[in-house]
């Protein structure tokens, strides 16, 4: 059995030579070429496309701030031009406000003036009538001075005390149809009912 297995050994398969022992020595160099060309050129286009993609993202960064700009403007617009309309018309109200008060504040002048025109005509025209109130006034005080003067005068001529007797202290004559004559003293009468009595006796029978 020992030699059975010794005979039935099979060989082991070599394998192929690397490429680089293959090669030989001239064509190395030229291999070494090609593989850095070849990198070379992978980086190149590496670098292209991620340059590109950088320019598009910045490209798409800008058109996104530019439209962010220009949304910003219009809406800084809107707002002022909102604003200055709502300001417009505060100004135009005011400005109504107070053409409607000058227009008043006109009237009234008018409206003053007028009274104090009406005033002056009726002061005008009332002086004459308090002139004339005035001289009557004075005519009316004259006159009583005088006629009281003249009263003085009478009753410091009286020559005695018995002719200061008053009127009322002397008696009233009266006579009727038959020639009958009777004195009456008028402070004894005090009513009509006394003027009655007394006529009726003294001219009774």
């Amino acid at each position: 059995m020992g030699s059975g297995l010794g005979c039935s050994q099979t060989p082991v398969p070599r394998r192929p030579p690397p490429p680089d022992l293959v090669l030989s020595s001239s064509e190395l160099p030229c291999r070494d070429m090609m593989q850095s060309f070849n990198q070379t050129r992978r980086q190149v286009l590496r670098n292209g496309l991620l340059s590109r993609c950088n320019g598009a993202s910045e490209q798409d960064t800008v058109a996104h701030f530019r439209g962010l700009v220009t949304a910003n403007a219009d809406l800084s617009l809107y707002y002022r031009s909102d604003d200055s309309q709502s300001t417009l018309a505060l100004i135009q109200a005011g400005n109504s406000k107070n053409s409607a008060l000058l227009r008043a504040m006109n009237t009234l002048e008018f409206q003053v003036y007028g009274k104090i025109g009406m005033m002056t005509k009726m002061m005008f025209s009332i002086r004459p009538l308090v002139a004339q109130t005035l001289s009557v006034c004075r005519s009316g005080l004259r006159t009583t001075l005088a006629t009281y003067n003249a009263l003085v005068a009478i009753q410091q001529s009286l020559s005695s005390p018995l002719e200061h007797v008053s009127i009322i202290e002397e008696p009233f004559i009266l006579d009727d149809a038959i020639g009958r004559i009777s004195p009456i003293h008028l402070q004894f009468v005090t009513s009509w009912k006394a003027s009655d009595a007394i006529l009726c006796v003294r001219f009774e029978g």
